[in-house]
């Protein structure tokens, strides 16, 4: 099946106690996922990289989408999906669109292909978070239990309207460096990328409040700040919600006020962290399984053993130094539940483990 139960029943032992520490070690990498970053996989959907329509069959507000897997090779046609980008702030970053099928276009694979031709009045790529296409990858689903219907989308954000600074055109040495100060001290993404999660779990409309679109705007200029000059600003009012009610529960925050929030991140993070708990807690009440390595009539084998085992130790301790792995289990899943704190590319590290 799908899950691969039947294939791991006939081929491994779940009397193993490596193989059951491997997939309690993925279970919990799992959970960690919806815990830290709510990542919820979605079946009708991929993440695939924006080009532009070369033979100008698209229309306005199509888009066209062929997938090829080892196991599958399909078109997208006659049904409706939403398309956007990271990040999607602003409630008008994500399109509704049409997919359709040109048999024409069915030489690209695996990208979202936009309409480009003169008439097309709309330029998709930009309406998602202002994004080009130049190598962004952009989110498609066409699942109708998630897409919002038609007459809910909100009218995207006008980024090209965005006025440059004045000053972007003074090319002296003084401007330069005055330019390059503001910019480290304007450095303020991750800040406002904070607020408008927390404002967006406070007000009843969520991203689609006012304030919460007053918010995401800052975002946008806070990426395009080095190109366009124009500093990023955070609403007052949204600065004294924020003293008022603090941050929401899962934004796991040690600094300052936090609420219990009723929506379903705060509901989806409780229910994760739970999980969590109660895998730690069996795993620390869990029995010494080591006896079941000790079978009858291998005992010529023991010195060889040792000396393996003895090897197979001093890698993993080595690991474990440098990467702060804290299991066998970790160290052949490549991933750490807590890696050290001088680690910070988290992707080449699990590579270098592996």
């Amino acid at each position: 099946n799908i899950y691969g139960y039947e294939f791991l029943e006939k081929s491994f032992s779940f009397d193993d106690p490596l193989w059951m520490d491997v997939c309690q070690a993925r279970y919990q990498f799992l959970i960690r996922n919806y815990v830290d970053k709510t990542r919820i996989p979605v079946s009708k959907g991929c993440h695939l990289i924006g080009i532009a329509d070369p033979l100008g069959l698209l229309r306005d507000g199509e888009i066209f989408v062929r997938i090829v897997t080892n196991t599958d090779d399909f078109v997208l046609e006659d049904v409706d999906a939403m398309v956007f980008r990271n990040p999607c702030l602003h409630p008008g970053d994500l399109r509704i669109v049409s997919a359709v099928n040109y048999t024409e276009l069915h030489y690209f694979c695996n990208v979202v292909v936009f309409p480009c031709k003169k008439s097309v009045l709309r330029n998709l790529p930009a309406e998602c978070s202002g994004g080009d296409l130049d190598g962004d990858k952009f989110y498609v689903c066409w699942d109708k239990e998630i897409m919002p219907p038609k007459h809910l989308e909100h009218p995207a954000c006008p980024y090209h309207r965005i006025a440059a600074d004045e000053e972007k055109n003074k090319c002296t040495q003084v401007a330069l460096a005055n330019f390059v100060a503001r910019c480290f001290a304007s450095d303020a993404l991750g800040r406002i990328a904070t607020a408008h999660l927390a404002i967006s779990d406070i007000q009843p409309n969520g991203a689609r409040d006012s304030l919460a679109i007053e918010v995401a705007k800052a975002q946008s200029l806070a990426v395009d700040y080095p190109k366009t000059g124009v500093s990023p600003l955070i609403p007052e009012e949204a600065r004294k919600i924020l003293n008022e009610h603090g941050l929401p529960d899962f934004m796991k925050s040690s600094q300052g006020r936090h609420y219990i929030s009723q929506k379903p991140l705060g509901s989806l993070y409780r229910r994760a962290v739970t999980f969590d708990l109660n895998y730690e807690y069996v795993s620390e009440k869990s029995n010494n399984p080591k006896s079941l390595y000790l079978l009858p009539g291998r005992e010529k084998y023991y010195k060889v053993a040792r000396i393996c085992y003895s090897r197979y130790l001093s890698k993993i301790i080595r690991l474990k130094v440098c990467f702060g792995i804290k299991s066998d289990a970790e160290a052949l899943l490549g991933r750490a539940l807590s890696w050290h704190p001088n680690i910070h590319d988290f992707g080449k590290a699990g590579k270098a483990v592996e």
